[in-house]
């Protein structure tokens, strides 16, 4: 709050506008003369954010004029300076003879008021005097809702949906949401006030136009019109043009939350195709799983190992390897571990093995349909017997898994034992040695 007030005090300091204005209100007055539809509104919203010094400055003019307590950010309800609007809000002040409007906001009445103007402005609406013209009511029936809520962020239209959340205002959505429910409340009250016509005219006096600092809605029955609703039409600006503009920012900002979202996602993929890319670069390169990046790892091979087995691709799950005995070749390929030079990559980023495909195949594939089965199901061998098992026992030791075959070795070395000697490549290679 400290922080916030003494931006808004920098600004006012040195603030210096329009024909030496020197507030806010004047430079809007003087910047946006006319406003009484949604473009003078947006325009007069665009300076405030854009030129103006935004929620800050605004702030700091209204504190400085005993409008606002710097503390609190409410509406003061003293009687200097006299806040009409406010005071009434605040229960700090009564109208006489307005408890039937009051009650007429049915549903309504527990979060706004109905306020009137002064009898004498009421009893001279018609009057083209001079002295009235300006003054007067403008309308036979003209009334004002007013808002309970004292917050500073609700005085005026200009700064629905602008004071930041995080001090104390309300996002554009909800300032929308409570835009609308303003108009649905003086509907109400027209409707059930006796003599109203349908022809009902809502209007806000937006800051740097307005004579009292305070929310407060015009309620003007359009059928019976004074001197003074024309005189005073330069600046109505009607509660639709208020909505319609509040609906625009809206849209804009939720296109731009996208369009940063969307930006950010790009972004993103970039780094991560970056990644990727150098990650595959260095494979190529011949360096170990131990030195990628890590993108290199989970997040991009993701669930799938992809081998070059003697030149032959060769994909398969991680959770197969990893089902290996532990400390085994497998079982380290799934993990991501090695030891320096233990296994090199191919030119497309495969781990390579320099090892017979035919039995190294068959080996995972026997490793896929026990993962696959119940312990207690037979799971036939995974190669026929001869040469084609030998292979696959032979390549086993090598991969450390031979324990996967230990049983069927066994069941084969029990069927042999008063036949021919199996062909083993070992017994011909100590023979000839």
């Amino acid at each position: 709050a400290a922080e916030t007030a003494a931006r808004g005090m920098s600004i006012a300091a040195s603030f210096s506008g329009t024909d030496g204005a020197t507030s806010v209100k004047a430079e809007l007055t003087g910047r946006v003369p006319i406003l009484k539809d949604a473009s003078g509104f947006r325009e007069a919203r665009r300076l405030l954010r854009e030129v103006l010094g935004g929620a800050q400055a605004l702030r700091e003019e209204l504190t400085r004029a005993g409008l606002v307590d710097r503390g609190t950010g409410m509406l003061t309800t003293g009687t200097r300076p006299f806040n009409v609007f406010a005071r009434i809000a605040a229960g700090e002040m009564k109208q006489k003879g307005l408890e039937a409007d009051q009650e007429a906001l049915g549903p309504y009445a527990d979060k706004f008021m109905i306020c009137g103007n002064l009898p004498e402005n009421d009893d001279h609406w018609d009057s083209e005097d001079p002295a009235w013209v300006g003054k007067a009511s403008m309308s036979r029936r003209h009334r004002f809702l007013t808002f309970k809520n004292l917050h500073w962020s609700w005085f005026n239209a200009l700064v629905f949906g602008v004071v930041p959340e995080a001090e104390g205002g309300v996002s554009l959505q909800a300032a929308l949401k409570e835009t609308e429910e303003m108009k649905a409340a003086a509907l109400h009250y027209a409707k059930g006030r006796e003599g109203w016509s349908s022809n009902v005219g809502l209007f806000f006096h937006v800051f740097g136009h307005c004579s009292v600092n305070s929310l407060h809605l015009h309620i003007v029955d359009l059928n019976h019109v004074g001197p003074t609703f024309k005189r005073l039409s330069f600046k109505n600006c009607p509660l639709d043009s208020i909505i319609k503009v509040l609906s625009e920012e809206l849209v804009s900002s939720s296109s731009t939350a996208l369009y940063q979202q969307a930006r950010k996602s790009a972004q993103d993929l970039v780094d991560v195709a970056s990644k990727a890319s150098q990650a595959m670069t260095m494979m190529a390169s011949g360096k170990t799983p131990a030195t990628w990046p890590a993108v290199a790892g989970r997040e991009v091979l993701g669930d799938i190992v992809a081998l070059s087995v003697g030149g032959s691709p060769l994909s398969v799950e991680r959770d197969t390897l990893l089902s290996a005995p532990k400390g085994s070749v497998l079982h380290r390929l799934g993990q991501g571990d090695s030891v320096e030079g233990e296994w090199r990559h191919d030119g497309h980023g495969r781990i390579y093995l320099d090892l017979p495909p035919r039995p190294f195949t068959r080996i995972i594939d026997h490793l896929r349909v026990i993962r696959k089965k119940d312990k207690r199901d037979r799971v036939m061998p995974p190669a026929p017997f001869g040469y084609e098992m030998d292979e696959v026992f032979e390549l086993a030791e090598v991969l450390g898994v031979q324990g996967l075959f230990a049983d069927l070795q066994r069941s084969i070395a029990a069927r042999w034992c008063c036949g021919r000697r199996r062909y083993r490549p070992q017994d011909v290679a100590a023979s000839a040695a």
